[in-house]
């Protein structure tokens, strides 16, 4: 959830002319990468536990049925009391897994030299995260729980529905409203980057809003650039880190890649995908809360304290379904990575960003292929410089 001092994009862009060679990592950042890497998986082993674990039990103990009783208790207005019931679920789960948010966030990032944040920079943005959890948490759990009130048979039809649409606008919405609660943009100052960043979307005829900086470095070292928003709030963003660090050819090649899943037609893709997701998904909850809600001391599939049920099938469905939904990504990143390489036609700058972003983001070149495959949603940097290596060839041989 987790951005630096105003310096004018054209300067940046001119220290950066200097051609650099695309060296190899060194192996003392190969070890430097794979030890943040392990520890990260480690971590959310840990954290996948919790969020499986935490519902069985707080079911088995009688937990949230005494929370439900409690919130009738307070007020007989079931709007009301799904309201307590929400917030004092979502805010106890997120205050029991706080020290491995912290220790993972804060902790283990400064020890690996990525993170600049104070302690008090990343309490601000936990707090802000937990705010906009229980807005949009408790906003959805009541919608949910009114449509099963509405029609307990096609609530889930409807509520994926809503679900589907609410990404859709938050595609659109999140780079001017939830973006900024927690960086810092500017629209870039004039200058060949920004010149560049322009032409390379025109020439593919996407339509961006404009080119903008992204104080990434007041918070973290780590690097990243974007073509983020969906229809008229779609704009470049390039964080100053990546500025300091990667040439203007290595930028602009980025950004091909992520011109071309615009030009591929990713983001429908996505939508569509998610959909049937998103449908499959609320049937399966449907049928696992229609079999379950009169035991454990529910009261039926309207009961607001079938919640950590709902929340467990979810979770196990998730990731279940994971590999496939990472293996589908992989191949849309990989047919990125063509459209740049052909779009560019300079291999050399896609070899050296893909290298730079390693060291700068601390990835490893080559994970544990069954790591790779379940939770890596891009290919794997070592992959990505194999294939630019082989692409070159194959187009110099061809020439």
């Amino acid at each position: 959830m987790t951005a630096r001092s105003v310096v004018p994009l054209i300067d940046n862009a001119e220290l950066m002319e200097e051609e650099r060679s695309p060296t190899p990592v060194s192996a003392q950042s190969n070890e430097a990468n794979a030890g943040y890497a392990q520890i990260k998986r480690r971590l959310m082993f840990t954290e996948i536990a919790i969020s499986l674990l935490a519902p069985i039990v707080f079911i088995a103990v009688d937990g949230s049925n005494g929370l439900r009783d409690l919130a009738l208790d307070i007020t007989s207005n079931n709007p009301l009391a799904i309201l307590i019931y929400s917030v004092v679920l979502i805010g106890g789960f997120t205050f029991l897994t706080l020290p491995l948010d912290f220790y993972s966030g804060h902790v283990v990032e400064h020890r690996f030299g990525l993170s600049r944040a104070s302690v008090r920079s990343w309490l601000s943005d936990f707090w802000k995260s937990l705010a906009l959890q229980v807005l949009f948490g408790v906003a959805a759990i009541e919608a949910i729980y009114a449509l099963i009130n509405l029609t307990d048979t096609y609530w889930w039809l409807i509520a994926a529905g809503g679900f589907i649409g609410f990404f859709v606008v938050m595609a659109q919405l999140a780079p001017v409203l939830i973006m900024p609660l927690f960086f810092k943009f500017e629209p870039a100052g004039e200058g060949e980057l920004r010149d560049r960043l322009l032409q390379l979307a025109d020439r593919f005829n996407t339509r961006v809003k404009g080119v903008y900086i992204w104080k990434l470095g007041e918070k973290t070292s780590k690097s990243n650039a974007a073509l983020m928003g969906f229809g008229p709030t779609r704009r470049v963003v390039v964080a100053d880190t990546m500025i300091e660090a990667n040439t203007a050819d290595e930028i602009e090649v980025v950004l091909a890649h992520e011109l071309g899943h615009h030009v591929n037609r990713d983001i429908p893709r996505l939508i569509v995908v998610q959909a049937i997701i998103m449908v499959v998904g609320f049937a399966v909850i449907h049928v696992a809360l229609s079999a379950l809600s009169d035991s454990f001391g529910l009261r039926g599939l309207d009961d607001f304290a079938n919640l950590p049920l709902l929340v467990l099938v979810a979770s196990l469905g998730s990731l279940l379904i994971l590999p496939a939904i990472n293996g589908y990504s992989r191949r849309r990143e990989h047919a990125a990575d063509v459209f740049a390489l052909e779009a560019t036609q300079r291999p050399e700058d896609f070899i050296s960003a893909m290298r730079s972003l390693g060291e700068q983001n601390l990835s490893e070149e080559d994970p544990n292929p069954i790591m790779e495959t379940i939770f890596h949603s891009h290919p794997s940097l070592g992959r990505r410089i194999r294939f630019a290596e082989q692409w070159r060839e194959e187009r110099d041989t061809a020439g």
